[in-house]
């Protein structure tokens, strides 16, 4: 016969791999807009809390072998650029960050290590919900 607390905690288990297996991943929402020697820069479109239009994006490094950085570019009408990076540990998916971005502005990505790197243009609309 089983004691009370270990069937207590097959019961917790069971129910908690459950709820786990019905959640959706924590990656459904991003999409890969671009990557460079195994580092992949995922995005998905969002709103503030403000109700502003805005971009979340993180740098998913578990398949590089060195260290990079990457984000995105964001110039305003009026030519003002900002840059937002991230930088995650080797092996490490980096925590995410949201960019406000109006309709008139462009957005471009980038991926690089210390040496060289990548990037492109970003369209908001083409981009998942979060």
């Amino acid at each position: 016969m089983m004691s009370r607390p270990l069937a207590s905690g097959l019961l917790a288990t069971a129910l908690t791999a459950g709820l786990v297996a019905l959640a959706p991943s924590a990656s459904a929402a991003y999409e890969v807009v671009g990557g460079y020697h195994g580092s992949d820069l995922q995005a998905c479109r969002t709103t503030t809390d403000g109700g502003e239009p805005a971009v979340r994006f993180r740098l998913d490094s578990r398949d590089a072998g060195h260290v990079h950085s990457g984000g995105l570019f964001r110039t305003r009408e009026n030519g003002a650029t900002a840059r937002f990076t991230v930088k995650p540990a080797v092996g490490r998916v980096s925590a995410p960050r949201t960019v406000v971005v109006r309709s008139t502005d462009e957005i471009g990505w980038f991926v690089s290590d210390p040496n060289s790197g990548t990037g492109g243009d970003l369209r908001r609309g083409s981009l998942p919900r979060c």
